[in-house]
């Protein structure tokens, strides 16, 4: 059996509790096929206000005015005794104004002995991304402002490219230390136009 709730004069049917217990908004149908994983959520929320073919939204709203630094809205996931261990948070990134909300977002995880979740990945309101701690993907490990890359066999390097031309990078590290640049580069009384083996 199923619970639904209607409201309007119409009597328009606006959200749906299955025989499952999930509580289903913009549709009623219960969820089947496809990701096994997502069958199993609690809510489901299908489409818009006034157009349940459009995407699905959902809004975390402050329920003041904001400031510099005021967190605007936080998802946290935690286990049966409500322990945290991983969040996901808003805040504002500077002085709100007319049309002028800057944003950044933070994700944070709780480390092996701690009780709280820590700051790991804040993305700026300029889209900058700053890292804390070791971040390694595709063979590119950051650590605290350092950039190191590996590969367990063949070649590896470290490549820069100005935002202007992704095709053609104007520097080039190599494993061995070699680097080649666009540019002139002086280190000493050595100047090179290509491949310098300077320290």
């Amino acid at each position: 059996g199923f619970t639904t709730f209607h409201t309007g004069t119409s009597g328009s049917e606006r959200l749906r509790i299955d025989s499952s217990g999930r509580l289903l908004i913009g549709t009623t149908t219960s969820p089947t096929g496809g990701d096994a994983h997502s069958q199993n959520a609690s809510l489901l929320i299908r489409g818009r206000i006034a157009n349940s073919l459009d995407s699905g939204r959902i809004n975390l709203q402050r329920g003041s005015a904001a400031s510099n630094n005021s967190s605007i809205g936080t998802i946290t996931f935690t286990d049966s005794s409500n322990n945290a261990y991983s969040r996901i948070s808003v805040e504002a990134d500077g002085a709100p104004g007319s049309n002028d909300y800057p944003g950044r977002l933070v994700f944070s995880t709780t480390a092996d002995g701690a009780s709280s979740p820590t700051t790991r990945l804040t993305i700026s309101n300029d889209g900058t991304a700053t890292f804390t701690g070791t971040v390694t993907s595709s063979g590119v490990v950051t650590n605290n402002g350092q950039v190191k890359t590996f590969l367990s066999s063949g070649d590896g390097g470290l490549f820069i490219y100005d935002s202007t031309n992704l095709n053609n990078p104007t520097t080039i590290i190599n494993k061995d230390g070699t680097a080649t640049f666009d540019q002139r580069v002086t280190s000493g009384s050595t100047s090179n136009r290509g491949q310098f083996l300077g320290t």
